[in-house]
């Protein structure tokens, strides 16, 4: 096939390249006709077949890309996962119909990078001398209440068992307080349990109640003594955020004022 200068390929990724310039060999150089406008080497054959490697294609929801540079999504896949999770929670339909409770949340344009998520993510756990990142996840929530921004600015690295410290099992309890779910056997009877990663099944049950406002001052007692635990495991964390420490007491006290007036805690 005869290719010049100028000529313009549809790539399977859904975005057209350009030839701009023709060395000697079986080789070509691409413009990518997009908005970052990558300019790169390829093989010809892969050009006319559609088959070149964009790194700025939007593939992840849409909307992420690779991006070019240090990282790559298989030599760092763990954190690659992390980045990928983070996308479906905030765009994907069938995760959101599941997890109504992420609607409206969005990622930053900075964190559309891969490469910018990457170098926050390692310089959080590397700049305190840990290896093993496995051990930590990626939170929005436990800073700011109700955030729905994913930012390295609102998010924060934390250990697991404080990943669900704050759940609210919507989807479960439908319009019950928090902690309360309708017992499957015991007809006009209430179940409270809270969610603790420390515990083998990761839910504690509390007990049966008659009312569901019974239920939920079970809960309330629980939540406060989960939380102060797993504050203090985490204060002696290599990975330790105060703020994440003073944000967790406000919580704490919250509920406390709650019991002491009698009134239900609506989020945490």
């Amino acid at each position: 096939m005869n290719i010049n200068i100028g000529d313009t390929f549809l790539q399977n990724c859904g975005i057209y390249c350009q030839v701009i310039d023709i060395p000697k060999g079986n080789r070509c150089i691409i413009k990518w006709l997009d908005e970052f406008e990558f300019t790169t080497s390829v093989r010809k054959c892969h050009m006319v077949d559609g088959k070149c490697y964009n790194p700025y294609a939007r593939t992840t929801e849409g909307i992420g890309y690779p991006g070019v540079g240090k990282f790559t999504p298989k030599a760092d896949n763990l954190v690659y996962g992390r980045w990928r999770a983070m996308f479906k929670r905030c765009y994907n339909d069938k995760y959101l119909e599941w997890k109504p409770s992420y609607k409206g949340c969005h990622v930053s344009t900075e964190w559309h990078n891969f490469q910018n998520f990457a170098e926050w993510f390692y310089s959080c756990v590397y700049s305190k001398g840990i290896e093993d990142i496995s051990h930590y996840h990626l939170d929005k929530d436990i800073l700011l209440l109700d955030n729905k921004l994913y930012s390295s600015e609102t998010c924060r690295l934390i250990p697991h068992y404080l990943n669900s410290v704050l759940s609210d099992s919507f989807k479960i309890r439908g319009d019950l307080p928090l902690g309360v779910t309708k017992h499957s056997t015991a007809k006009g009877r209430f179940s409270a349990s809270i969610k603790d990663k420390r515990v083998v099944a990761s839910t504690v049950y509390l007990g049966l109640y008659s009312t569901p406002q019974d239920a939920h001052k079970a809960w309330q007692k629980a939540k406060i003594t989960v939380i102060l635990q797993r504050l203090e495991e985490y204060s002696a964390e290599r990975l330790f955020y105060q703020e994440i420490y003073d944000s967790l007491l406000l919580r704490v006290n919250k509920i406390r004022q709650d019991i002491e007036r009698g009134e239900q805690t609506y989020a945490l």
